[in-house]
């Protein structure tokens, strides 16, 4: 081959090879910045952490659509909570699982109806912390071992120790039909068709463990158990105007 086509032929594949390489080296550029970019997004866009997802936050959770679940203090670790044909599922928390109703709520005068069932574990399946004039009280389902029944709490006594404590051994997978009068002189409770607490307000006063403070103003939580809630309501009962005082 003649010297001079041989070099013309050595510096074409030179040029070749050059361009060869800057290509390659441009793509890999722009692939690792593509990638990194990726990184950045998905990271920012990550799910929140287990104890802070809410199911609220899924347009198809129709059924939660009046709730929050509770996610602070013994509610940071709770289980996971789901909704499905008007029925509110809630797994067992480390220790609480709890869901509270978004305002505005009635503070006296009101009924409440719901039905409840304990799917696994051995505490309350409902705790139903509810407003009461300015203050709060909890009716505790299944506590203590999982038969007791009272409010908690009166005269800063729990559901285990005052006038409204009973028993009741519930069992697993059994709907119980509950309900809940607060008035401003009594307070009564029925499990399916049997008033099971009825107390008048009179000189007592009524509060609530700081456990349970993230279910104010109105929540329902379990307590290391797993539990089924539907067909909650809230009735407004109607306000009876005191008579007229005679005239003597």
């Amino acid at each position: 081959m003649p010297k001079r086509l041989n070099s013309a032929l050595s510096v074409c594949l030179s040029g070749l090879f050059l361009l060869t390489l800057l290509i390659e080296t441009s793509g890999a550029g722009r692939f690792r910045h593509t990638r990194r970019g990726q990184r950045r997004r998905t990271s920012q866009g990550a799910p929140a952490p287990k104890h802070l997802q809410k199911p609220t936050d899924n347009p198809a959770s129709q059924p939660l659509k009046p709730w929050n679940v509770a996610a602070n203090a013994m509610f940071e670790d709770h289980g996971p909570v789901t909704a499905a044909e008007a029925t509110i599922v809630m797994q067992s928390g480390n220790p609480a699982t709890g869901i509270t109703h978004k305002p505005p709520v009635p503070r006296i005068d009101y009924e409440i109806h719901l039905e409840a069932k304990r799917t696994a574990g051995n505490d309350f399946f409902c705790g139903l912390t509810f407003p009461i004039g300015d203050a709060y009280c909890s009716l505790i389902l299944g506590g203590w071992g999982g038969t007791t029944v009272g409010l908690s709490n009166i005269d800063s006594q729990s559901a285990n120790e005052n006038e409204s404590t009973t028993f009741i051994n519930f069992k697993n997978d059994h709907w119980y039909r509950i309900r809940l009068r607060v008035t401003t002189s009594r307070i009564d409770v029925w499990i399916d068709a049997d008033r099971v607490i009825g107390i008048e307000t009179g000189d007592h006063t009524f509060d609530i463990w700081w456990e349970q403070e993230p279910m104010r103003p109105l929540g329902i939580a379990t307590w290391n158990t797993s539990a089924a809630i539907r067909n909650f309501e809230i009735k407004q009962l109607p306000v009876h105007p005191k008579p007229p005082a005679t005239k003597e």
